[in-house]
This record gives structure tokens, sequence and C-alpha cells, in this order.
């Protein structure tokens, strides 16, 4: 087991990889070139860890007015960090002192993990251990780890407050033991190793690393500690070489250190430690070389694993805050949102991705929203990445007012000279247009008299207290009145018969003199009476409920007052005069078939039976 590079070496990586990034972005604003630095604790300052920590977060100085909440935390999928006495007691515990190691032929050591012995023993408690200044040494994080499986992972994630640039980040002490390696140094008696790795406690590190930045995966690059050395590089992956002459590396080896650094700017990182496939194929492929393990625990998988590596501090590059300026929108529904930022304190030029209510993306600085809906309100995300890689959330709001429902309505349809109501509702003003240029801003006029040119769609303009405004439409029909007649086939003398008669319409009502009423369209009055001569009015209403009325006079005229006289007796053979008054014309009968049109007939001879 190795320790970290030092710090000399430390302080040539960062100033060429800083070197080579400013360079290439050619920073215009001198914030962009903050640098913060993490450091263990190194007995008399940095940032410390206990074994009983899960997740802390260190806040880290980077400058004037820069700071960045470095957050650590175990990603442990099978738990083991809180699963203490899942191989409790280790195989080698003293039973009369549990915080001793015991070596082949019954030597007893005192635990150098901590100094208080017991629960931070990781190898005596099983499972996952990390801790600050413990024995190994100061200013680094030991990162230990007894596996339970072979390729077991056990993640820590470091994630940063904002994007940041990694400078540099050292991984130490990976290095590899072989199972062979390991039965024949004990055989031939040769215990080059620590007794807490004996007899058949083989090992490969193997280290994977990622990075996250705003769109996922970020690259990174790993940089050996030295060259040649005894560790294989695959992509984001370092591993020992498993099969290597160098059966423990010392701790300021450089061949076991693998530098970690990013071009692009990282929101976190994660670092995995997994036991190498091939010390888990030769550990399965000999369970003989492992029949105390497997005597005691059933396990031939790799299971003896006692494993360290150590993390050093680094140092990074924090991106500037980004000054935004935003664009909120607030508009009524179905009009144009228009919403966006100006950016500034970065590196021009930048880029830009939203993301918004209703599935909404754009990569436009200044995006459009047309014909919005209440679909569309709420806050708009944008993501700012400039020319350095940096980037940075912004956010806009859209409000979407409600339109007013208008509501028209009217009395339609109306007759020739009735009057035309029109109501809305729904705002705090309204206009109205209409027919034979008709307009208002009543909330609801009343057009008197209506004529048959104003018939038509009458449209309102509501507008409510947000100042949103909505627009509808009522149809309005102004129907024409009948075209009665009324007629009659007076004159007619007193007690005689009089026929009225009526058209135009599809019902009728009649009125006149002496009481007169009827609903028949033709009436007939018999035995009318003098005083029943005069003005008979017909009301005609028609299919669409329009009326009109007509007139009609009928004339009575009374009866004569008739005198009739003679100049009688007379004898038979004389002549007798009859005489008669009171009208224009006379008719006269009598005996013996007496009949004259004078008015004053004269009888000559008149017979006795006259």
């Amino acid at each position: 087991m190795s320790i970290f590079t030092s710090n000399k070496k430390k302080k040539f990586i960062l100033p060429k990889i800083l070197l080579g990034f400013l360079l290439f972005f050619g920073f215009n604003n001198p914030l962009q070139a903050q640098t913060g630095t993490f450091s263990w604790w190194n007995g008399t300052s940095g940032q410390t860890w206990a074994y009983t920590d899960v997740s802390k977060t260190f806040p880290i100085s980077c400058g004037p007015g820069c700071t960045v909440n470095v957050t650590m935390t175990i990603v442990d999928p099978n738990n083991r960090n809180a699963d203490n006495n899942i191989l409790n007691p280790h195989p080698y515990g003293d039973v009369a002192n549990s915080c001793g190691w015991g070596a082949t032929g019954g030597s007893t050591f005192d635990d150098p993990w901590d100094s208080s012995c017991g629960a931070g023993n990781p190898f005596s408690s099983g499972g996952l251990s990390t801790e600050t200044s413990g024995a190994y040494g100061l200013g680094f994080l030991t990162y230990a780890i007894k596996t339970l499986n072979h390729l077991e992972n056990v993640t820590i994630r470091y994630t940063f407050s904002k994007p940041v640039f990694m400078n540099n980040f050292t991984v130490g002490d990976i290095d590899g033991r072989t199972l062979t390696q390991d039965r024949n140094d004990n055989l031939f008696g040769i215990p080059t190793l620590d007794v807490r790795e004996l007899p058949g406690n083989s090992f490969q590190d193997e280290m994977i690393f990622s990075a996250a930045g705003p769109s996922g995966n970020v690259p990174v690059t790993l940089t050996p500690g030295v060259t040649p050395n005894l560790m294989i590089i695959s992509g984001q992956t370092a591993r020992s070489v498993y099969n290597n002459s160098t059966i423990n590396l010392a701790p300021t080896d450089g061949r076991g250190t693998i530098t970690v650094s990013t071009s692009q700017a990282i929101t976190s990182l994660d670092i995995t430690y997994s036991n190498g496939a091939e010390d888990a194929a030769e550990e399965q492929a000999n369970p003989a070389w492992y029949s105390w393990w497997s005597s005691t625990h059933g396990a031939t998988n790799g299971v003896s694993d006692d494993q360290a590596v150590r993390l050093s501090g680094f140092t990074f590059t924090a991106c500037p805050d980004f000054t935004f300026t935003k664009t909120d929108a607030t508009v009524c529904e179905g009009q144009t949102a228009n919403i966006g930022v100006s950016t500034s304190n970065g590196t021009s030029p930048y880029s830009y991705s939203w993301t918004g209510p209703n599935s909404f993306t754009s990569t436009l600085q200044n995006p459009s929203i047309s014909n919005v809906t209440s679909a569309e309100a709420g806050v708009y995300t944008v993501l700012v990445t400039d020319a350095a890689t940096c980037f940075f959330t912004a956010t806009a709001s859209i409000t979407v007012n409600a339109l007013p429902v208008p509501n028209p309505g009217t009395n339609s349809p109306v007759c020739v000279g009735q009057n035309i109501n029109l109501t809305s509702s729904g705002g705090i003003s309204y206009q109205w247009t209409g027919p034979n240029g008709f307009s208002s801003n009543s909330q609801n006029p009343t057009i008197n008299n209506a004529a048959l040119n104003q018939s038509g769609n009458y449209a309102v303009t509501v507008t409510n207290a947000l100042g949103c405004t909505a627009s509808a439409q009522v149809a309005v029909s102004v129907n024409p009145l009948p075209t009665p007649a009324a007629g009659n086939d007076s004159p007619v003398c007193e007690g005689g018969t009089v026929n009225l008669n009526a058209s135009g319409g599809t019902s009728y009502s009649w009125s006149g003199p002496d009481g007169f009423s009827s609903n028949s369209q033709n009436p007939q009055i018999s035995n009318i009476a003098l005083i029943a001569g005069g003005i008979y009015t017909v009301t005609v209403t028609d299919a669409n409920g329009c009326t009109a009325t007509a007139q009609t006079t009928v004339t009575v005229n009374p009866l004569p007052n008739p005198i009739a006289g003679n100049d009688s007796p007379v004898c038979e053979g004389g002549t007798v005069n009859l005489n008669a008054s009171g009208g224009t014309s006379y008719s006269w009968s009598g005996p013996d078939g007496f009949s004259s049109n004078s008015q004053n007939p004269q009888i000559s001879n008149i017979a006795l039976i006259a």
C-alpha cells in the first residue's frame, strides 16, 4: 500500500493544467480563474472525516466572494457502511484481545487503525470504513473495504455547489497482490505483508472514475503518477497489474497513484472501488487456499480481501457566478409570451437550453411562445453554458391571465317597431358594434323601434380587470309586420246581417261597437242594431308572432217611419185615394190583388170586394 504523490508533485501538475485551461479559453473575467484547494487534515489544518460519517459538506473558499460547498457522500449499494457486524469477528481477531490482530502462530498485534480500537477498525468490524487522521497517516482519507463478493463496488461521491474544473485529484495506493504470491510467501516464510493481509489475502485495486455536468457524463483525464507504472488505464478505469513482481507498493510509490482532471466544468465526481476481476477469478479457482476462510464462513469468492486506497485533497477552478437579467412575461390567453435572459460574467458566446411547462424546450436565448394557454403558465428554467463550459441555471416565468367570457345575449327575434335588448357580462368595460352603423359602450344596450335593416350579427368586445379582452357575437332577427286587410258587406238596415272579413295573418282578433269581439277571421253579425254601426278593428298576427291592425266601417241604417191614409168610405164603383209618407219609395198591396208603387195611388170603380 502506498501513500499519495508529494506536495511538490501536486504543485507541478496544477499550474500546467490551469495554464492550458486559461490559454485555451482566453479568460476575460478574473473570477473564472479563482482556484480552491480541498485539503484533508494534516495535523494543523484541513478537513476531517470520521469513520461514522456517511455524508458531509465542506465549505471551501476559492477567493474573494467565492465559496464552493463540497459534499462527500458514501454511495454504498450493499449498505456496507451500516453493517458493522457482518464479518465480526475477523478470522485473525484475538478472542482474548478483541482489539488485536493475531498472526499465524498466535502472535498478537495492536490494531493500528484507530487509537481507540474497536468500532473504527474496518477489518475487525467488517465492511467499509473511511477515515482521516488514522494511524496510516495524515493529509489524506483512507478508503478501506472488506469485500463480501468479488467485483463489489463502493463509491465516494463528491458534489459541488457550483460548477468547477477538477485540476488534480490524486488517488494513491492502487496496487495488487496475487493469491499465488501470497501463498508462496507464506510457504517459504517470507512475510513481506502486514499480518492483516496473510495468509491468503489477495487483492487487485480497481478504481473507476466518472464525472457529471449538466448533460450527463463528462470525460475525465487519468494521469499516472510515474512512467512506467504498475497500472492499466482503460477509459475512465485504473487498475493495478495483478501479476506484477512488486507484491506491495510502498505508500510513497508513484507507480500506484493516479491523478484525475477534467477539461469541462462538472458538478460531481465519483470514485468507485472495485475488487479486480483477475483477483476474483483466481480466488474462485483455488478455494482450497482459502480453507481458513471457507471453513469459518463457507465462502470461496474473495470475501477475504482487506483493501485500502488513499484519497488526497484536490484543487479546482471555480466557475464564476453568471449574472442574469431575466425577462418574464405576463400575457393574456392567446397572446405571444416572450421570455429570455441576458447573461454576463462568463465567457461569451453563451448557449442556452430551456425547459418548461407543457414539455417546452428551446435553444434560443429569448424564446417566444405563441397563442399561449394556461398550460404554458409557470416557471421556465434555462441552462446557460459559456465558451469555457461553465454553466449555471436561471429561471423566467410566464403568467397567463384568463380571458373574460362575454356571454352575449338578446331578446331576438323581435318585430319591426319593437325594442332590441342586448346583454353581456364577464368584464368591466364593453364595446358593441352591429348592423346599420350601430355602436355602444353600454354593457346592456337597447335599440328602440327596430327596423328591418337592424337584423344581423352584433359583436361585443369585453375587457376584464386584468386588461384581457375577448369578443363574441349574437345574431338578431327583426321580422316584418304582417299586412292585414279588413272589410264588410255593409251598409245594412237595422236588424240586418253584416259579414266582416280579414286576411294577412295566421290569427285574428276583432273588436267593434256595441262590445263586439271575435277571434274568427270572418265573423258574422246578425240582427244588427243601429248602434252597432261604426269602425271595426282587426289585429292580425303572423307566423313570427308579429302583429298589425286594420279597420273597416260598418254602416247600419235606421228603419223608415211610414204613414198611410185614404179618403174612404166610398160607394161601390166610386174612387178611393190612398196616401203615404215617410219614405222615398213605396209599394202598396191590398184586397182583390191590388198593388202599386205610387206613393198616393188611386183606386177607381172600386168593387165591393176591394
